[in-house]
């Protein structure tokens, strides 16, 4: 009987180590890709052009003007890191969150919190609570030659134990 008790003991943490592996792997991670920048005239990320271009296709169009993906509420309050793996040129990548998607209304803009750190490091801070959805778009400086980066990669983290 006590081996039997023993027996069971152990097959339960056995059982259990996974799951503690698969906790510490919680969280978000998105990889994706931006081919060129959308620019406002004084040259910063314009993410509302990726917007209305996700509402109009239904999500259709991604990827070309700035990459739009939904946030997992697990990961709301918790730190996220994006970071750039690849593209040419002076690849500047900022994200914002959305609270609220909105429409295509041009003289409207849905509530939102940007990070956009003038760098080539990527972002990193943390995911505002009740985000909805995020859009990684692309710096282009007026200035460069040409302005900005093309065909960026990146991945998102958020939530994630490293």
């Amino acid at each position: 009987m006590r081996r039997m008790f023993s027996a069971v003991g152990l097959a339960t943490v056995v059982a259990l180590v996974p799951l503690a592996s698969q906790a510490a792997q919680t969280g978000q991670r998105v990889e994706g890709s931006v081919a060129i920048s959308a620019t406002y005239p004084d040259g910063t990320c314009y993410p509302g052009l990726a917007r209305r271009l996700a509402i109009a296709s239904n999500g259709a169009i991604n990827g070309v003007t700035g990459y739009v993906f939904d946030i997992d509420s697990a990961t709301w309050n918790k730190r996220f890191v994006l970071e750039p793996t690849g593209g040419q040129g002076t690849v500047d990548l900022d994200i914002t969150f959305y609270y609220d998607f909105g429409d295509l209304d041009p003289s409207t803009s849905p509530a939102n919190r940007t990070y956009a750190d003038r760098n080539t490091a990527g972002e990193k801070g943390l995911v505002p609570r009740t985000a909805e959805k995020a859009i990684v778009c692309m710096f282009a400086d007026g200035g460069m030659t040409p302005p900005g980066g093309v065909a960026a990669t990146f991945t998102y983290k958020a939530g994630v134990r490293r």
